[in-house]
Parts: C-alpha cells; sequence; structure tokens
C-alpha cells in the first residue's frame, strides 16, 4: 500500500504505471482492510461445514443416475448465501 510497496512495484515492473499510486487512506485501503479482516469469517465457516459433509451421500445421488453436478450443487448455492450475507454485512459497516 506504500509508493515503495508490493501493489506498486509490480504495476511499475510490468510497465501499466509510471510513478507510484497513493493508496494510503483512501476508499481502496479501507475495503482491502475490511475485506482482510472479514475474509476468514467467511471462509472457515464454509470450508468446516463442506467438511462435515457425508460423502456416501453424493455418491447414493450417483448411483441413483444425478450428475457429480448436480448432487454437489445444491448443498453448495446454500452455502454461497451466507457468502452473499456476509459480503452485504460487510458492507453495511461502511
Amino acid at each position: 500500500m506504500r509508493n515503495n510497496g508490493l501493489i506498486n512495484n509490480v504495476l511499475m515492473g510490468v510497465g501499466v504505471i509510471h510513478e507510484p499510486l497513493v493508496m494510503m487512506q483512501t476508499d481502496f485501503a479501507m475495503y482491502i482492510g475490511i475485506v482482510y479482516s472479514y475474509l476468514p469469517f467467511m471462509i472457515l465457516p464454509l470450508y468446516s461445514n463442506l467438511e462435515k459433509h457425508d460423502h456416501t451421500l453424493l455418491e447414493a445421488a450417483v448411483n441413483l443416475g444425478a450428475t457429480p453436478f448436480m448432487s454437489g450443487t445444491p448443498g453448495v448455492w446454500r452455502l454461497l448465501r451466507c457468502v452473499r450475507r456476509g459480503i452485504s454485512q460487510s458492507q453495511a459497516h461502511l
């Protein structure tokens, strides 16, 4: 985020910019901080929930004629609703 930080060095090295961007004390820096702080609270519950799923149910669905995509999709969509709620809650704090 600093003038000689990683983002500025990469962008200058690639040739996208010719002088460092000012990113400290801006809205961009605040968004990065909020995402950095709230992301673990959205990802870790998803991971633990997916780990608890019974894999024999997915195998049974495939044995009954469902594709792997069809058998796993409904559970994942329900979990993605939680991610959407987490994103909306992080935007409410702005």
